[in-house]
């Protein structure tokens, strides 16, 4: 079995639980690619909380090229309630899923259920099969075992 994990990060949150997320699967016998979004012309949260709040997407410097993975990942903040401006265009140039798991995982001080829905139902729209989300508050990094057990859920849901 093959995952690839997609993930954009500002603090770090989100790279820990995509480092998290890889790691268990690892653990569990997954050949696991891992690919941070990069957007061609970085900017700082500020910025990027206001073009999320105007639903605009941020050219990448590359976009990630699925395989035959049978599970992709996607983990990211929430910015202004919506998902971020890179990931936006990550899933706006994502190529037919044909029915493939996916895990998404959202991260924020406020993650609201709405973007992780958003999020979801571009995925749907993408063809995904089976999908595991979980919205992740910022409070629960300060315990590094939590996380941890974040992602071993998110793996079990998603693997059965």
């Amino acid at each position: 079995m093959q995952a690839t994990v997609v993930y954009f990060s500002v603090s770090g949150k989100s790279e820990e639980l995509a480092q998290a997320i890889s790691r268990e699967l690892d653990s569990r016998g997954v050949g696991v690619d891992v690919v941070r979004l990069m957007p061609k012309h970085p900017h700082g949260a500020t910025l990027g909380a206001l073009m999320a709040a105007m639903r605009r997407p941020a050219e990448l410097e590359q976009y990630p090229k699925l395989g035959d993975e049978d599970l992709l990942v996607l983990v990211s903040p929430v910015w202004a309630a919506t998902m971020t401006p890179a990931v936006r265009e990550f899933l706006t140039h994502l190529p037919e899923l044909g029915g493939r798991r996916v895990i998404n995982a959202v991260c924020g001080f406020h993650p609201h259920e709405r973007a992780v829905e958003r999020i979801n139902r571009e995925l749907r729209a993408r063809g995904a099969g089976s999908i595991v989300s979980r919205a992740v508050r910022v409070s629960a990094f300060e315990h590094h075992d939590y996380v941890s057990e974040i992602a071993a859920d998110l793996c079990t849901k998603a693997l059965g």
